[in-house]
């Protein structure tokens, strides 16, 4: 069983310093370790530090990769709506 390490605590504001594009981060509310080792507050930090470039769309009930199958309806939405402002249509 692969062993997962424990974030480190300004991960997500060392992301978030760095971050110069439009990102969108869709996750299950699941307090679930990802196959990435990434836990759900990372999300939650990322989106919190920049607001400006970070819209997150967290899926009730959804495992870490599981959104798209929980609400194919939303997901698709959320998708097509950021491909729509980066790409300017």
């Amino acid at each position: 069983m692969r062993q997962h390490q424990r974030r480190h605590p300004r991960l997500s504001f060392a992301v978030a310093v760095e971050l110069q594009t439009e990102t969108r981060t869709i996750r299950g509310s699941t307090r679930d370790i990802s196959t990435t080792g990434l836990y759900m507050e990372t999300s939650d930090e990322l989106a919190g530090a920049r607001p400006d470039l970070v819209t997150y769309e967290r899926v009730p009930g959804a495992e870490h990769v599981h959104a798209w199958n929980m609400d194919p309806d939303r997901y698709e939405s959320a998708v097509e709506s950021f491909l729509g402002t980066v790409a300017g249509g």
